[in-house]
């Protein structure tokens, strides 16, 4: 008696059929709990939540989001052994990553050009401030340091962010 066995799988032309075995309740369960984990993955993914969105911001998501996997797919080709075939796959995955970021800086630009997002302004202007007042307060003293940071609230607005 066979067993486990449930069907003849077809494997193309010219290959000879061969038994295939049922999962096994411990494999289904595997799978299961992997779909299950990539599907609430997914939907909690930023660039997936911010598509669902249709503004402008899901480009700028996704663009954030391709130009990270181009950074890490420098790191693997910087740590990959010379010379390698995978290092040269990794170079051309990588081109096509900075290829994709500027296709959606593009449809960004065409969406609303001239106009990044009130959000992204506000957090590029709070960490430009923060940078600024960390090189103050490493290069001058604290009486300086702070008449400067005055100065620069009275005649900089105040940021929301």
């Amino acid at each position: 008696m066979m067993g486990n066995v449930i069907d003849l799988e077809d494997r193309g032309p010219g290959r000879v059929r061969t038994p295939a075995r049922r999962p096994s309740s411990r494999r289904k369960a595997k799978t299961e709990a992997y779909n299950a984990a990539l599907s609430h993955f997914t939907q909690q993914d930023a660039v997936v939540v911010a598509a669902q969105g249709g503004s402008v911001e899901a480009l700028y998501v996704a663009r954030d989001a391709v130009a990270h996997e181009a950074a890490s797919l420098l790191y693997e080709r910087q740590h990959a052994v010379p010379g390698s075939r995978e290092a040269a796959r990794t170079s051309s995955r990588r081109i096509a990553a900075l290829a994709e970021v500027g296709r959606l800086t593009i449809a960004i630009h065409r969406s609303c050009p001239g106009e990044p997002s009130p959000e992204r302004m506000g957090r590029v202007m709070a960490l430009l401030r923060a940078d600024i007042e960390d090189v103050v307060r490493a290069l001058f003293d604290t009486g300086t340091a702070q008449r400067l940071f005055d100065e620069m609230a009275r005649r900089l607005p105040v940021d929301d962010a």
